[in-house]
């Protein structure tokens, strides 16, 4: 289970971050390229910090009031496919992040909204001295915006943390118990879909599994839909699978080439038609008689030799409002994981 901490600061987030930690959930970590001239200096000093450079080699990259953040996403993937937990915290200016993560990996994520009281989050700057006047003014602005996505967004969330100060009934010690019982729901959440629905992501086995090709510009937009497979108990592999170190190339084709490659999901569109990998990849699956399906996220075309035997196979169209239902469909029973 992937735990998101959203919009938690102050001695709130430490509080939060800690109780997972020493219940056994490590948190992500991230690369943080910090420009000089940011506002946010005084809390990040015991953060990570990189080059821009180091950021910018980074899987996923978001940008949150002036900083440059990264994490790789070897740190996510046992976690958002019920293999182990880990702890991912992000705030207001990363939302729409957040919404990106939980669309790709769907119910192995849990959302966790925070609220702290306006006047206690303003307490609790004006205690910390080393906290600019400048610094504590964006900080409390970030915490409105959270407030205002808790209440516009608030579908998006599994859980709301509360926290109005030490005189409240949202003191510390109950924010403790509402961590134990999310984490309690988180992995009792985890233990049912194992049970039920897992089956690794990408595909590990020795049964019968589909290839799946696509340009990693339209990630954000293949995620979901592996996640979905996933869901419907499919064996699928994507390059998600290649350990470091591998020779990427020949890993691809050996999969593709594998007999227990019974089948090949091309996420056709104008950032894969101009891939070379992408066209490779499908050049194998051609020699190899794979089954095709393909999938067409927008109106472009390979080149005239590859779209003739493409069109010779089941073409699927992204905008369809059955798209899911016929991709399930057009995978087959072969892959499918059975009780």
């Amino acid at each position: 289970m992937l735990y998101i901490l959203f919009g938690s600061t102050a001695e709130m987030g430490q509080r939060c971050r800690d109780y997972f930690k020493n219940n056994g959930i490590p948190l992500i970590e991230k690369l943080n390229y910090i420009p000089r001239k940011t506002p946010l200096t005084t809390l990040f000093g015991t953060r990570l910090k990189a080059t821009k450079k180091q950021v910018e080699a980074c899987d996923y990259i978001y940008e949150n009031s002036g900083l440059m953040v990264g994490f790789h996403k070897t740190q996510i993937m046992d976690a958002v496919s019920g293999r182990c937990n880990r702890l991912l915290t992000l705030s207001a200016p990363t939302f729409d992040f957040v919404r990106e993560i939980k669309a790709a990996y769907g119910d192995y994520v849990m959302v966790i909204g925070t609220y702290i009281d306006p006047l206690q989050l303003e307490k609790m700057y004006r205690a910390n001295r080393s906290v600019s006047r400048k610094e504590r003014a964006l900080r409390l602005e970030i915490g409105r915006n959270v407030k205002r996505i808790l209440l516009e967004d608030r579908n998006l969330f599994d859980e709301i943390l509360m926290y109005g100060g030490e005189d409240s009934v949202f003191s510390l010690s109950a924010l403790d118990k509402q961590l134990e019982l999310i984490i309690r729901k988180g992995e009792h959440n985890q233990r049912r879909m194992n049970d039920s629905t897992y089956v690794d992501l990408p595909y590990k086995g020795p049964k019968p599994y589909v290839f799946v090709s696509y340009a990693h510009d339209d990630r954000n937009r293949v995620l979901p839909v592996l996640r979905l497979l996933q869901l419907a108990r499919c064996r699928v592999w994507y390059d998600d699978g290649i350990k470091g170190g591998d020779n990427w190339r020949t890993t691809l084709a050996s999969k593709i080439q594998d007999p227990n490659c019974v089948g090949f999901i091309l996420f056709s569109s104008k950032k894969a038609v101009s891939s070379l990998y992408v066209s490779e990849e499908v050049d194998i699956a051609l020699d190899c008689g794979r089954r095709i399906v393909t999938v067409r996220l927008d109106d472009a075309i390979f080149n005239y030799k590859t779209e003739n035997h493409l069109q010779t196979y089941q073409n699927l169209f992204y905008c369809d409002p059955r798209f899911n239902e016929k991709l399930i469909e057009a995978i087959g029973e072969e892959v499918k994981l059975r009780f």
